[in-house]
């Protein structure tokens, strides 16, 4: 074997080499960018099922916030009352003085739309 068939057989070996590691460097970046890619989606998967928890978290807030305006509302007006009263409960014209149900009113204000107190 001549040297230049040996220098020719190196080269061709590095050559070779260098296209191995470059397609093991590829494989490498595209497994690296498969991997940040499900990262992403799984950030953003956590950052709205944290966003659905804080809206969740302040519904329930205001709905506890109502519910208490409403007995605070309700324990004024009972403590309104005349001192006869007591416990008493209220008669079905308050209480219908507070809800509205268009199935049940034959209040002619009702069937055309109506309101309630909260009006």
């Amino acid at each position: 074997m001549s040297v230049s068939n040996i220098l020719i057989g190196l080269l061709a070996l590095a050559f070779m080499g260098s296209l191995y590691a470059i397609n093991n460097y590829r494989k490498e970046v595209q497994d690296l960018r498969t991997e940040l890619t499900i990262a992403r989606s799984d950030m953003e998967i956590l950052r709205l099922e944290r966003d659905a928890a804080r809206q969740a978290r302040s519904g329930r807030q205001q709905a506890e916030k109502e519910i208490n305006d409403v007995a605070t509302q309700r324990n004024k007006l009972l403590d309104s009352l005349p001192s006869g009263w007591g416990n008493a409960p209220l008669p079905d014209e308050c209480v219908r003085m507070w809800t509205y149900s268009p199935s049940t009113s034959t209040d002619s204000s009702a069937s055309a739309g109506g309101f309630d107190a909260a009006d």
